[in-house]
C-alpha cells in the first residue's frame, strides 16, 4: 500500500510534465499528422536536441514546472 501511495505522489509531482507531453503530442499530431505517441517522444524527446517552442513559452513551462515542484513536494512528501 505504501508503494501505491508513493507512486501516486510521484505522479502528482510530475503532472506538469505529463500535461506538457500530452498537449505537445496533440499539437504535433494536428500540425504534422503524426502517428503514435511513441513517434512523438522519439522525435521530440530523444532525437531532437532543441525545442519548437519560442523562448518565452519554453521559459514559462520550465518556470511552472519548477514552481509546481517547489510548492507540491513539501506537501506531498
Amino acid at each position: 500500500m505504501e508503494i501505491l501511495v508513493f507512486v501516486f505522489k510521484l505522479a502528482v509531482l510530475l503532472l506538469p510534465l505529463f500535461l506538457f507531453g500530452f498537449f505537445g503530442f496533440w499539437k504535433w499530431r494536428k500540425h504534422y499528422g503524426g502517428g503514435t505517441i511513441l513517434g512523438y517522444f522519439s522525435r521530440y524527446v530523444i532525437k531532437k536536441r532543441d525545442t519548437d517552442d519560442e523562448f518565452p513559452v519554453y521559459a514559462l513551462k520550465v518556470g511552472l514546472f519548477l514552481a509546481w515542484i517547489m510548492f507540491s513536494a513539501p506537501i506531498l512528501f
